[in-house]
């Protein structure tokens, strides 16, 4: 989670007065690790089979060469290997996007609250009026 420091804004180091946030993040999780290495080892074998086949066909393989033996299972994993590797990256998506989320309002959760000022166009502050 991150966490915010105090610095002095009279410290000649200090870019940014005030509280500022650490921007190191938790991580990724297990499931993700996983499913990334799950997602790579199967894209990875697929595009193998893809190899495969055609340094079989450059060998001087036939159509009927490719039934007999491993070549049916060879043929076959790039026809699922492809569109599963194709819905993990969405998963990884989706899984990273809502943890990424959750991270974000734990974070502005335990942030101070804003400041009240408002800039105007000028780029003088003043402070809200209630409307």
């Amino acid at each position: 989670m991150p966490t915010i420091h105090q610095f002095n804004c009279l410290s000649p180091g200090s870019r940014y007065p005030g509280q500022v946030t650490d921007q190191t993040s938790s991580g990724v999780t297990r499931f993700e690790r996983v499913l990334a290495v799950m997602l790579v080892a199967i894209v990875f074998l697929s595009i193998l089979s893809f190899v495969a086949i055609i340094v079989g066909t450059a060998t001087g393989l036939e159509r009927g060469d490719f039934q007999n033996g491993l070549w049916p299972v060879i043929s076959f994993l790039p026809l699922i290997g492809l569109p599963i590797a194709f819905l993990m990256v969405l998963t990884l998506l989706i899984v990273g996007f809502t943890r990424r989320g959750r991270e974000n309002r734990a974070s502005a959760a335990s942030a101070p609250a804003a400041s009240t000022a408002r800039r105007t166009p000028g780029g003088t502050t003043r402070p809200r009026s209630s409307r």
